[in-house]
């Protein structure tokens, strides 16, 4: 998917994302499974088992990410553009109702 209005393939600042989303503290699912969800995270190999997660609304999502199956590949870089971790990740996002 190339990078459309922000979604996408596009270069994310994680950090800032993460601080966005948890507003300063971690979902109890992370919590449960002692994995981060604040920046700095120290070199790790995560294996999380296949759970729901429920996030809170984040709006202005285009409607063709916010319903349906999708694996995801994220690549890690430091300013200088050199790799620094990856994660791959098999979801599916559904609106609750």
């Amino acid at each position: 998917i190339p990078c459309i209005d922000k979604y996408g393939s596009c270069h994310y600042d994680l950090c800032m994302a993460l601080k966005h989303i948890f507003e300063g503290e971690c979902d109890q699912w992370f919590t449960e499974h002692n994995l981060p969800c604040h920046c700095p995270m120290g070199p790790q190999v995560i294996n999380a088992p296949a759970s729901s997660l429920h996030l809170p609304a984040v709006g202005g999502i285009p409607s063709w990410l916010a319903d349906g199956d999708f694996q995801v590949q994220l690549k890690f870089t430091d300013q200088d553009g050199d790799p620094v971790g990856c994660l791959w990740v098999q979801l599916s996002i559904y609106e609750s109702k």
